[in-house]
């Protein structure tokens, strides 16, 4: 993130890149993400089993995910996502395609993504 921090995480679910609160017709990914702030917010959800993961989906409804163990919230204004094999990756609902090697940036006034 912001080309410093490196970070590894295993069994990931989703890796959520928002400038706003919702996501896919309302689900609050991140609820305190702030569009005028020039940062990404980075709803992550790694190390879960399939039981906490049940346990999860209807946290997302109220943004109460975000106090879930195994779920992380960022904030940066670039993030850098590899993995060890493609994955689908969606822009707005629209599936672009499978990547394992995604850029994420926030510029003042303008959002770029290279896939």
């Amino acid at each position: 993130m912001d080309g410093i921090k490196k970070n590894t995480y295993h069994k990931i679910l989703l890796v959520s890149n928002m400038i706003h609160t919702y996501e896919g017709g309302g689900l609050p990914m991140a609820p305190h993400a702030d569009p005028t702030d020039g940062k990404l917010s980075i709803c992550l959800v790694h190390g879960l089993n399939k039981f906490r993961i049940m346990l999860l989906l209807p946290t997302l409804l109220f943004g109460k995910h975000i106090y879930f163990k195994g779920v992380e919230i960022f904030n940066c204004s670039s993030i850098e996502i590899i993995t060890d094999h493609d994955l689908a990756v969606h822009t707005d609902g629209e599936i672009p395609a499978l990547c394992s090697h995604i850029k994420v940036s926030v510029i003042p006034e303008k959002i770029r993504m290279i896939l």
